[in-house]
């Protein structure tokens, strides 16, 4: 709890003990005495850590530490109660729930997980008044999936594949939830009822058997990275994009200032996809039992129809959904249920709840473009600096957190609330272990946040790194002349209209921008020497803003080992000792709630707009920006 005097007219006397108000609110009283003088107040600082959400108020008006704590036991003590009815009656209907499972006839199930849409790994929670449905996540359907596979009336899962969004390390995830089931002997289909790309494939091909309708096309082509340059079209308007960039591979702004793809963005390139597409052909080899040769080939011979697909054993069957049904068990009378709907059921059949609460492993998500307080985007979520820090220091201080797992799936954002968000992950390792585990992209920015962790998991598919900052403006000068409109700035100081894009940068402007990106590249560098372990020079060797996978990037000591979220989890167990063995993991909202996201659009447009954005939005960047789609996506 913070305590602190607000005296109007004057600054604020942050007084943070409790404790120490009396001598602070006497001195703000004795000032309100005086002639002139006006109101004073006090606010308490509040902050609330109920199932994983965050909640951070400033109330305003007389109140007090006594007054607040008894507002929280009394929280408290309702919960226990509430608790206790619940149990009670649990306990009392547990023997007719006894009988029925028992002497009643209960059919076999199948549980049903659609997989299709943007997918990210982790979905940030909801407050319970929110009416928009949950964002389905790798994380939930993994946390209902285990119920699954404990249950023994659960004979298998369907997975129905189609139209996925997700990055290549979501699907990675994707895979793993089928070999968790396939362990533990419960039966894997995948159904492709609009067929397939590369990435609903590479999903599918980790079940035990994967059907298509007749009608159906298989485009399992490969990879590959398009990218729109639009220098020539500002050209024509007289418009260019001035970008200072710290490391030759710090390609974020090419699209904007060059006509073409720049030799150091084409060799990060060739190799980021040289990984991802080893990684890619030796999984769909090994489920389909096949050399990695003939994987090759068979990707190569695509598109495919089912019948062709089926004759070179990539698919087990062509069939429709009411023939993929028969095939699978048949005559019998079996449950097809959709997974949301048989975890709910199976939670609320729990006979009783635990009244103690158990220690709690934290995550925290860094998803988004990096900024340094929420605000409306380009096609694309946020992580905010400000609503970042105040989580951590709520996991920082709860009792119940025993280790904290950092999320990160960013390209990166501002310098600035990059290394706000890294300054509060290390306040956390004074007091908790934290790991920080990467998903689809945790470049720039992202990396920035993560190399504060203890331990750094990524998967081999991970586009991670790009060690580098940007900065830049937009100069329309020209495109002012063009139409014939004066303009005239009179300024004081010799860079006062600097970021104004109604002239070209100078020399001396110039100068003074590149000496700014390269003091913020020294204290990035800095941050990498020191969470790494590594001398300067040798970490300088692998960054100049180059992207790396997350196989590559172990390899040179980048990261530390490869796994995903489940990885990261079992470290922080291991590490938080017999609290961590019987700690339950939650995520921590951070704010009020995600705002919807827009509509999708076209990929260089939303690229475009996302920089755009970023240099209006925020003066220095560390950003990454790079895609890579299937070819005909």
């Amino acid at each position: 709890m913070d305590v602190g005097v607000d005296v109007d007219g004057d600054d604020d006397v942050n007084v943070g003990d409790p404790r120490s108000t009396r001598p602070a609110l006497a001195a703000a009283v004795r000032r309100g005495s005086q002639p002139g003088s006006v109101q004073v107040h006090v606010h308490v600082a509040v902050k609330v850590h109920v199932n994983g959400d965050v909640d951070d108020r400033r109330n305003p008006g007389p109140c007090n530490a006594p007054v607040a704590r008894c507002g929280a036991r009394l929280r408290g003590v309702l919960h226990v109660a509430l608790l206790l009815v619940r149990n009670a009656i649990a306990l009392a209907l547990w023997p007719v729930r006894a009988l029925a499972r028992a002497f009643g006839k209960r059919r076999p199930v199948w549980v049903k997980v659609e997989l299709r849409g943007a997918l990210h790994e982790v979905a940030r929670p909801r407050p319970f008044w929110d009416p928009r449905p949950a964002r389905p996540s790798v994380e939930g359907i993994r946390r209902d999936l285990e119920l699954a596979r404990k249950d023994p009336m659960v004979e298998g899962v369907i997975f129905e594949v189609g139209g996925l969004r997700a990055g290549w390390a979501t699907c990675e995830a994707l895979r793993e939830l089928c070999g968790a089931l396939r362990e533990s002997r419960k039966r894997t289909v995948a159904w492709l009822p609009s067929g397939a790309g590369t990435r609903e494939y590479f999903v599918a091909c980790g079940c035990d058997e994967v059907h298509a309708p007749p009608a159906a096309s298989l485009f399992v082509l490969g990879l590959a990275r398009e990218a729109s340059y639009l220098k020539q079209t500002l050209d024509r308007v007289g418009a260019r994009v001035e970008v200072i960039a710290a490391g030759a591979y710090k390609s974020a702004a090419e699209s904007l200032s060059r006509a073409e793809m720049s030799q150091a963005d084409r060799e990060q390139t060739e190799a980021l996809l040289d990984a991802i597409y080893d990684r890619i052909l030796r999984a769909i080899a090994g489920d389909r039992r096949m050399d990695v040769a003939t994987a090759r080939a068979r990707i190569d011979a695509g598109p495919m129809r089912p019948g062709e697909a089926l004759a070179a054993g990539l698919i087990d069957g062509v069939s429709y959904d009411d023939e993929l049904r028969r095939h699978l068990w048949g005559d019998r009378k079996v449950s097809v249920v959709a997974l949301p709907r048989w975890a709910r059921a199976r939670r609320r059949a729990r006979p009783w709840r635990r009244l103690r609460p158990r220690p709690v492993i934290a995550i925290l998500d860094v998803s988004g473009i990096i900024v340094s307080r929420a605000g409306p985007t380009m096609n694309g979520r946020v992580a905010a600096a400000d609503a970042f820090v105040k989580a951590a220091r709520v996991a920082r201080e709860h009792p119940q957190v025993c280790a904290v797992v950092v999320h990160v799936d960013s390209g990166g954002g501002s310098a600035l609330a990059s290394d706000e968000m890294h300054h509060a992950v290390c306040r956390l390792r004074e007091k908790h272990p934290v790991c920080a585990s990467f998903g689809d992209v945790a470049a720039s920015g992202g990396y920035y946040v993560g190399v504060g962790c203890e331990r750094i998991f990524a998967r081999p598919t991970t586009i991670t790194c790009s060690i580098g900052v940007i900065t830049g403006k937009l100069d329309v000068s020209g495109t002012l002349a063009k139409l014939g409109i004066g303009h005239e700035i009179v300024a004081r100081g010799a860079h006062a209209a600097i970021l104004s894009p109604a002239k070209s940068l100078t020399e001396g402007e110039r100068s003074a921008l590149t000496r700014e990106v390269m003091q913020t590249y020294d204290l990035f560098l800095e941050r990498v020497v020191a969470g790494r372990g590594r001398p300067k020079e040798e970490v300088a060797s692998l960054a100049g803003g180059r992207v790396w996978a997350g196989s590559d990037a172990r390899d040179r000591g980048l990261v530390d080992d490869l796994g995903g979220l489940p990885a990261a989890v079992a470290w922080a167990r291991e590490r938080a000792g017999d609290r961590g063995r019987e700690a339950i993991v939650r995520m921590l909202r951070l704010g009020p709630g995600a705002p919807p996201e827009p509509p999708p659009l076209p990929a260089a447009i939303a690229r475009s707009l996302r920089l755009l954005y970023l240099v209006q939005a925020e003066r220095v960047l560390a950003i990454a920006d790079l895609d890579l789609e299937e070819p005909w996506g």
